[in-house]
Order: C-alpha cells, then structure tokens, then sequence
C-alpha cells in the first residue's frame, strides 16, 4: 500500500502525461509520460517517459525513457529498462539497454545484462552478469603514461 504523503497509481490503473510531485510516487500501474519528484520511486509496471527523482526501486518494472536519480537506484530482477542511466548508486539484477553513469558505486548481479557503456566510481560484478559494452571506472583523472612510466625505453 501507499505511504501517506504519496502518489500511487494502481495495478489496474493507466496515467497518460506527466507527473511531478514533492512526494513519493509508486507505479504499480502504467504511466505514459515523464515523471519528476523530488523523493523517490517504486515501479512495478510499466512507464513509458523519463523518469528523475532522488532515488528508485523498479521490481519486475518496464521503463522506456532515460533515468536520472541523485542517490541509489536498484533496478530488480525481471526489470527491463531502455534508456541511459545516471545516478548515484546502482544494484542492478535486471536487463538495461542503454549507457550507464554512476557516481559512486555500480553493483550488478549475476541475472544482470547491460547492453551499453558502464562509467562507474567503483564496480562490482557477480559471477554470470552479462555486459555488452565498455566499462570505466575509477577516478577518471588518472594520468596513465605517468603511472606505467619506469623508466625503460625500448630501442
């Protein structure tokens, strides 16, 4: 059920246009259009829109739409999401077809697949995770000639 103080649209209910609220927002139903909080979301049915909020849990959730949260997200087994990705941090045990950019930490478990580019603070795979691009992670300003220079020159 709905906290108090949040916007919930219902199993068997359907939202088409835009959604923004200071609230929690859960979407156990369907929603065609963008959805911006300042709080977080739930989704356990489908959003066809962005979606940008302080952070989410998709359980078994359908998203088409980019993704941007500034603290965690986790996106559950038998989630599916298409669109890029930005946020804080990120559990990912579902499917994910788009780039990824996370701030801190990106965990994925063994049921996760990403078809796209992965930039992550630090970046943890389970054994069985599937990854169909190019992963970078770590302080980006490393400065790479300096850290394999020893000294020795090939002739």
């Amino acid at each position: 059920g709905a906290a108090e103080g949040s916007t919930c649209i219902t199993k068997h209910m359907s939202v088409s246009g835009d959604i923004k609220s200071e609230d929690d927002v859960c979407v156990d139903g369907q929603l065609v259009g963008n959805l911006k909080t300042s709080a977080s979301v739930r989704a356990s049915d489908m959003i066809l829109g962005d979606v940008a909020a302080a952070a989410a849990v998709f359980s078994g959730a359908r998203v088409k739409g980019n993704l941007a949260f500034s603290e965690d997200l986790v996106i559950g087994e038998g989630s599916v999401i298409v669109g890029d990705i930005k946020c804080g941090n990120a559990d990912i045990a579902g499917k994910v077809k788009g780039n990824c950019s996370i701030e801190g930490a990106a965990r994925l478990a063994s049921s996760a697949l990403v078809a796209g580019d992965i930039t992550a603070g630090s970046i943890a795979t389970e054994q069985g995770a599937k990854i169909i691009g190019t992963i970078r992670s770590g302080d980006n300003k490393i400065n790479v000639d300096a850290e394999f220079d020893f000294g020795g020159e090939l002739a």
